[in-house]
């Protein structure tokens, strides 16, 4: 999470920030139990980052992402973080994912990347734009 912007003050963003630090925790646990060749507990760790993710990603997008549609702000950018949502969603739920070390490794590098692209660049923009009447809502809906 960056702090230059002091977007991290608002409690839905620190919430989401928060729910992005136990995902990149999870996926660098899963990313070392991957590469020391654990299966069994990568599939444990793989289950709780598909859980993490999901409930993450599904509030996000219900939450901060339909206050942005709502305000009109950053329409094209939200429709590429939902892609890549669902892209997560499939590709963390693919049933042969553990079974190929590099695109697992690949997968979760490219979910960490995202989060950081949320942290740093989202978030900072959805604090400038909104309103804090959007805020207030969002701080209901949790």
């Amino acid at each position: 999470m960056c702090t230059y912007c002091g977007c991290e003050q608002l409690p839905a963003i620190a919430h989401l920030a928060h729910e992005h630090d136990e995902i990149e925790r999870l996926a660098s646990d899963l990313a070392a139990t991957v590469e020391a060749g654990r299966s069994q507990q990568a599939s444990a760790l793989l289950a709780n980052l598909v859980r993490a993710f999901e409930q993450h990603a599904a509030g996000e997008e219900a939450g901060l992402f339909e206050q942005l549609r709502q305000a009109g702000e950053g329409l094209a950018e939200l429709d590429r973080l939902v892609g890549e949502h669902r892209a997560f969603r499939e590709q963390l739920t693919d049933q042969c994912l553990l079974d190929d070390s590099a695109r697992t490794q690949r997968v979760l590098r490219e979910l960490c990347e995202h989060a950081d692209v949320e942290d740093t660049d989202l978030f900072p923009f959805a604090q400038q734009v909104l309103p804090d009447w959007r805020w207030e809502q969002l701080g209901t809906e949790r």
